[in-house]
């Protein structure tokens, strides 16, 4: 029996991926470990961080056959994990998942990570932008990378988490958000609006209006029952991208290289130049004088998320890199 070995930077304890929707277990053995701290070591000591040295020894463990498959999950833990399996002599095929950087690292690890990333066959991103960024980045052939979109089942919500007593724009996320300019906008904008959900982190410095409210840190179902609206210029915030097509709500997205292949102006969201707060302000002008636009929009975007978004497009890539032949 084949075992394929999950590992992941964070993970709930009942995670197991694609598992549920692969479409052939027979003959596949799951496992998976995760760096989330187990204890009061792991989690007293985040620098150098325990428990991903600790997940990653237990993932090459756990491969007893030449014919066993890794998967690590986000691009630190990949490194890491690579390093492990070469320094415990194991050639197993390596699929690196998630792939994705708020930032790259910097030139130290830049040439450590392009020697352990040779050692990998194939890299999932998130956006066709990656692909080019980190194989130039990482010197390493563009082939390897391949794109699929972030996929998810619809959000759950927590339909007893208090909303505002009046309709209201919002922002989400906390990496790489250009919030000073969304919240220029709204001081232009004080008839209308707008909850922020993100991390102190992104709020530091800045002064929201009076019509801005800003929410910490909030679980999974209290952030979907808030909503997310609007994304920066990185390549992250595809899981809030994606989550409001989902839950049909019209999207405003500054210009992203890493979210172009999901944000398509004018047919499924309105896309404006990046830190430029009257295109921000006439877009959100566009948006309430035109209901019938807003509708379309959502419209469009739930479609597409259907058609690219789905978990089994992800169980259907990870069949056929377990199924085949190195070569093939």
């Amino acid at each position: 029996m084949k075992t394929v070995v999950n590992v992941a930077e964070l993970a709930e304890p009942d995670w197991n991926f694609i598992q549920d929707i692969y479409p052939d277990n027979h003959g596949i053995n799951w496992q998976y470990f995760t760096a989330t701290p187990k204890n009061r070591l792991e989690r007293l000591i985040k620098r150098p961080k325990l428990s991903r040295y600790r997940a990653c020894w237990q993932a090459a463990r756990a491969l007893q056959q030449e014919q066993d498959i890794i998967i690590s999950h986000m691009p630190r833990l990949t490194h890491w994990q690579s390093v492990l399996l070469h320094v415990a002599g194991k050639r197993n095929r390596h699929l690196a998942f998630s792939f994705n950087f708020t930032q790259l690292p910097g030139a130290t690890l830049q040439r450590a990570m392009h020697k352990s990333l040779a050692r990998i066959e194939q890299f999932v991103v998130y956006s066709t932008f990656e692909r080019q960024r980190y194989a130039e980045y990482f010197d390493l052939p563009i082939e390897k990378f391949h794109h699929l979109f972030w996929a998810m089942d619809p959000p759950d919500t927590d339909v007893n988490f208090p909303l505002p007593d009046a309709e209201y724009y919002c922002a989400a996320g906390g990496e790489g958000r250009d919030y000073a300019t969304l919240l220029e906008t709204f001081r232009r904008l004080p008839q209308l609006k707008l909850v922020i959900v993100t991390r102190p982190h992104a709020m530091q410095d800045l002064t929201p209006p009076d019509n801005v409210s800003v929410l910490f840190n909030l679980d999974n179902r209290a952030f979907w029952r808030i909503v997310p609206l609007l994304d920066d210029q990185t390549a992250c915030g595809h899981i809030t991208l994606v989550g409001a097509m989902q839950l049909g709500v019209p999207i405003i997205s500054s210009f992203s290289h890493g979210t172009k292949d999901y944000l398509l102006a004018d047919h499924n969201s309105l896309v404006i130049p990046n830190r430029d707060h009257l295109a921000l302000t006439q877009a959100i002008e566009r948006l309430q004088e035109t209901p019938r636009l807003a509708r379309q929009l959502t419209d469009n975007a739930t479609q597409f998320a259907q058609t690219h978004c789905n978990p089994i497009r992800w169980a259907q890539h990870i069949q056929h890199f377990v199924t085949r032949t190195p070569s093939s």
